[in-house]
Protein backbone atom coordinates (compact mmCIF):
# COMPACT_ATOMS: atom_id res chain seq x y z
CA UNK A 1 0.00 0.00 0.00
CA UNK A 2 1.55 3.36 -1.10
CA UNK A 3 0.56 6.19 1.45
CA UNK A 4 -0.09 9.65 -0.36
CA UNK A 5 0.33 13.02 0.90
CA UNK A 6 -1.32 16.23 -0.17
CA UNK A 7 0.35 19.65 1.27
CA UNK A 8 -1.34 23.20 1.58
CA UNK A 9 -0.58 26.16 3.12
CA UNK A 10 -2.32 28.71 1.85
CA UNK A 11 -6.31 29.00 1.62
CA UNK A 12 -7.10 28.21 -2.23
CA UNK A 13 -4.82 25.12 -2.30
CA UNK A 14 -6.35 23.69 1.13
CA UNK A 15 -9.42 23.50 -0.76
CA UNK A 16 -8.06 21.46 -3.76
CA UNK A 17 -5.88 19.75 -1.70
CA UNK A 18 -9.42 17.81 0.54
CA UNK A 19 -11.26 17.98 -2.80
CA UNK A 20 -8.21 15.80 -4.05
CA UNK A 21 -8.43 13.35 -0.63
CA UNK A 22 -11.91 12.95 -1.19
CA UNK A 23 -12.09 11.85 -4.99
CA UNK A 24 -8.60 9.63 -4.03
CA UNK A 25 -10.60 7.92 -1.24
CA UNK A 26 -13.96 7.85 -3.37
CA UNK A 27 -11.65 6.19 -6.19
CA UNK A 28 -9.79 4.12 -3.51
CA UNK A 29 -13.55 2.91 -2.13
CA UNK A 30 -14.67 2.38 -5.54
CA UNK A 31 -11.95 -0.20 -6.60
CA UNK A 32 -12.86 -2.23 -3.40
CA UNK A 33 -16.39 -2.22 -4.14
CA UNK A 34 -15.73 -3.86 -7.74
CA UNK A 35 -13.27 -5.77 -6.34
CA UNK A 36 -15.57 -7.55 -4.31
CA UNK A 37 -18.10 -7.46 -6.62
CA UNK A 38 -16.26 -9.60 -9.22
CA UNK A 39 -14.36 -11.66 -6.93
CA UNK A 40 -16.20 -12.03 -3.70
CA UNK A 41 -15.21 -10.91 -0.03
CA UNK A 42 -12.19 -12.81 0.71
CA UNK A 43 -11.34 -14.63 -2.13
CA UNK A 44 -8.40 -12.25 -2.78
CA UNK A 45 -6.62 -10.11 -0.83
CA UNK A 46 -7.31 -7.27 -3.43
CA UNK A 47 -11.02 -7.78 -2.84
CA UNK A 48 -10.34 -6.46 0.87
CA UNK A 49 -6.96 -4.28 0.51
CA UNK A 50 -7.34 -1.11 -0.69
CA UNK A 51 -4.20 -0.18 -3.19
CA UNK A 52 -3.61 3.53 -1.45
CA UNK A 53 -3.69 5.81 1.70
CA UNK A 54 -3.43 9.36 1.62
CA UNK A 55 -4.19 12.24 3.89
CA UNK A 56 -3.76 16.02 4.03
CA UNK A 57 -1.28 18.61 5.93
CA UNK A 58 -0.35 21.76 6.09
CA UNK A 59 2.62 21.74 7.83
CA UNK A 60 5.34 19.19 6.22
CA UNK A 61 7.37 17.63 8.62
CA UNK A 62 10.21 15.00 8.94
CA UNK A 63 7.92 11.95 9.84
CA UNK A 64 5.61 12.79 7.09
CA UNK A 65 8.13 12.84 4.75
CA UNK A 66 9.24 9.46 6.12
CA UNK A 67 5.65 8.29 5.59
CA UNK A 68 4.90 9.37 1.98
CA UNK A 69 5.41 7.36 -0.89
CA UNK A 70 4.22 10.59 -2.88
CA UNK A 71 3.81 14.19 -1.87
CA UNK A 72 1.61 16.41 -4.07
CA UNK A 73 2.22 19.66 -3.16
CA UNK A 74 -1.33 21.78 -4.70
CA UNK A 75 -0.09 25.50 -4.13
CA UNK A 76 0.01 27.68 -6.71
CA UNK A 77 3.22 28.89 -5.52
CA UNK A 78 4.69 26.10 -3.41
CA UNK A 79 7.19 27.32 -0.48
CA UNK A 80 10.95 25.91 -0.34
CA UNK A 81 11.15 23.22 1.76
CA UNK A 82 14.62 22.51 4.06
CA UNK A 83 16.62 19.44 2.17
CA UNK A 84 14.69 19.71 -1.05
CA UNK A 85 17.54 17.52 -2.71
CA UNK A 86 16.89 14.68 -0.49
CA UNK A 87 13.46 13.76 -1.02
CA UNK A 88 12.66 15.23 -4.38
CA UNK A 89 11.82 11.87 -6.33
CA UNK A 90 8.79 11.99 -4.04
CA UNK A 91 7.27 15.60 -4.53
CA UNK A 92 4.87 16.14 -7.60
CA UNK A 93 3.99 19.49 -7.49
CA UNK A 94 0.08 19.81 -9.17
CA UNK A 95 0.33 23.33 -10.75
CA UNK A 96 -3.90 23.86 -10.96
CA UNK A 97 -4.74 27.63 -11.37
CA UNK A 98 -7.03 29.35 -8.95
CA UNK A 99 -8.32 31.51 -11.06
CA UNK A 100 -9.83 29.31 -13.63
CA UNK A 101 -13.57 28.15 -12.44
CA UNK A 102 -14.01 25.60 -9.40
CA UNK A 103 -15.47 23.26 -11.77
CA UNK A 104 -12.46 22.76 -13.95
CA UNK A 105 -10.43 22.64 -11.11
CA UNK A 106 -12.38 20.15 -10.17
CA UNK A 107 -12.12 18.57 -13.19
CA UNK A 108 -8.11 18.70 -13.42
CA UNK A 109 -8.01 17.20 -9.90
CA UNK A 110 -10.00 14.43 -10.54
CA UNK A 111 -8.04 13.23 -13.94
CA UNK A 112 -4.40 13.79 -12.00
CA UNK A 113 -5.99 11.22 -8.97
CA UNK A 114 -6.98 8.79 -11.71
CA UNK A 115 -3.35 9.19 -12.94
CA UNK A 116 -1.72 8.73 -9.39
CA UNK A 117 -4.15 5.49 -8.55
CA UNK A 118 -2.88 4.17 -12.00
CA UNK A 119 1.08 5.09 -11.07
CA UNK A 120 0.44 3.26 -7.67
CA UNK A 121 -1.67 0.23 -8.58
Amino acid sequence: MENILFVATRDPAKRRANYALSKFDEMIEFSIRFMMSVHGQGRWPSSRASRGQARFVSNLTKDDIDWAYKIIIMDDTPPLFNEKDHYKNKIDHWEINERIPWYNQKKLIKDKVSSLLNEIN
